[in-house]
């Protein structure tokens, strides 16, 4: 288990505010992304779902963070962090469309062709 003493206050405090700057960039990036997957009449539903999964995740952070104190894994609980969005870029590599230079209209139909 890492050990994380008084001298390494400062780059605990760095992790930190990295890791809660890039939640605010990754939920305005994706959220476009989201929004560019799906038909207009789906659209608002479509992130609406996107930050409602988000607002769970807001939540059970807490829990886990306060259950890992307890049971003695504070040292840890950065990399559990980590490793969430590790799974989450390798899910978004496995199934994300690439966009870019695309039409939405051109996404979206695509999409509904593969779906059907």
């Amino acid at each position: 288990m890492p050990e994380f003493g008084a001298a390494h206050v400062p780059l605990r405090m760095s992790a930190i505010e990295q890791t809660s700057s890039s939640d605010e960039v990754l939920y305005g990036s994706t959220s476009v992304y989201v929004s560019e997957l799906h038909p207009t009449h789906l659209r608002a539903t479509a992130v609406g779902w996107f930050f409602g999964i988000g607002r769970i995740g807001s939540f059970l952070a807490p829990s886990v963070v306060g259950f890992m104190l307890a049971y003695g894994l504070g040292g840890w609980t950065l990399y559990t962090f980590a490793l969430s969005y590790l799974m989450a870029s390798l899910a978004l590599l496995a199934v994300g469309v690439e966009t870019k230079g695309r039409v939405l209209e051109e996404i979206t139909t695509s999409e509904t062709r593969l779906q059907s």
